[in-house]
């Protein structure tokens, strides 16, 4: 161990990246931890915490509530519903529209304020593997979030997790199919 220490600390970035590579067959992220697997065989769990943004921490000031609640706008009703407790989650649901633009919406209103409200959220672009799974539905809608994942990734499509979670939350929960 010692040995591999020194050699580490002597090699430039370029050596690191293959010694690495000749250690490493395949690293796999997910949500809560990132699972290593080594050429030896060995495979390693290493656990990762991400930052929360579930709720809406800040106070809205009485003005505020008043110029958000006459703006006939999404945005200002999921800040208004933020305001009120719940979670993004719900807040995404409720107004069908993608988890991550609610997310964005509270990372805006706190970097620019009130001013963000005043443009809605665009549509909810489609997505690549939209129309393949509607029209295999049947056979789709029973599998698991990570059998639909990996059912898609061998069909050639390139699937990010969060896209796949407004996808399903768009399609399977909101409409109950």
């Amino acid at each position: 161990m010692e040995q591999f220490e020194i050699l580490w600390e002597v090699s430039d970035l370029t050596d690191r990246k293959r010694i690495l590579s000749a250690l490493i067959e395949k690293i796999v992220v997910y949500d809560k931890h990132v699972d290593i697997q080594f050429t030896t065989g060995y495979r390693q769990r290493i656990e990762i915490e991400k930052p929360k943004v579930d709720y809406f921490k800040r106070q809205l000031e009485k003005w505020e509530i008043e110029v958000l609640k006459n703006t006939p706008t999404k945005k200002a009703k999921a800040l208004l519903m933020l305001a009120e407790g719940r979670k993004i989650s719900e807040v995404a649901h409720k107004l069908q529209v993608d988890f991550l633009k609610i997310q964005w919406l509270v990372k805006a209103f706190n970097r620019s304020g009130i001013k963000t409200c005043f443009v809605d959220f665009k549509p909810n672009m489609k997505i690549e593997f939209e129309d393949y799974v509607l029209e295999n539905i049947e056979k789709l809608k029973y599998m698991t979030f990570d059998d639909l994942m990996k059912h898609l990734q061998e069909k050639g499509y390139s699937v990010a997790s969060n896209t796949l979670k407004n996808f399903w939350y768009r399609h399977f929960i909101s409409k109950k199919i």
